[in-house]
């Protein structure tokens, strides 16, 4: 499982950093668009420095400050409609560097903030496989996987919470037994 857990966490950090970059702002004066516009320049070329350097030993570094700056953003523009892209951006993040409990009160804080946010499915997921896979809280993760089908039942991520959920107590060793069994 911690196969599935890594390659999650890479695929949807490049999924979800391809997303829009719309240059919406709610500042007005000159100098808050310059600041502006330079945070939103840095997470961007950080971001693309990290999609060119996934494998170098400087990704940790890159990770930790990428998921500062996004969250200094939202501390700064929480009404710009990157923020929440970049709540999720920090918490695939902090997940990544192991920071769990950090990566689900961003996600929790993402949820409870942007309730209309595009990605609330991948947030709630994201929630319950870092109980289930990271920290090893089973019964959370099995709460979080039934909102995420309760909540967002045509989601994909619905689907892959319903197979997370019906496994969820089985070691690695007897899902790779179950799932080869169930395809000859």
């Amino acid at each position: 499982m911690k196969i599935i857990s890594i390659c999650f966490f890479v695929g949807s950090l490049l999924v979800f950093s391809s997303c829009s970059n719309g240059d919406k702002t709610n500042s007005n004066t000159p100098t808050d668009k310059a600041l502006y516009s330079s945070q939103v320049d840095e997470i961007n070329a950080l971001r693309d420095s990290m999609s060119t350097n996934l494998m170098s030993k400087d990704i940790k570094r890159l990770s930790a400050k990428l998921a500062r700056k996004t969250i200094d953003f939202v501390n700064q523009y929480s009404d710009d409609e990157k923020a929440p892209g970049y709540l999720l951006l920090a918490a695939q993040l902090q997940n990544g560097l192991g920071e769990y409990t950090k990566s689900i009160n961003t996600l929790n804080r993402l949820i409870k903030r942007y309730p209309e946010f595009d990605h609330l499915p991948e947030a709630y997921f994201l929630v319950g496989f870092t109980y289930d896979e990271n920290m090893g809280n089973k019964a959370q993760a099995k709460r979080v996987y039934s909102e995420v089908i309760e909540k967002f039942p045509e989601s994909p991520f619905a689907e892959q919470a319903h197979f997370l959920l019906e496994n969820l107590y089985l070691t690695d060793d007897q899902l790779y037994e179950k799932l080869k069994n169930s395809n000859p």
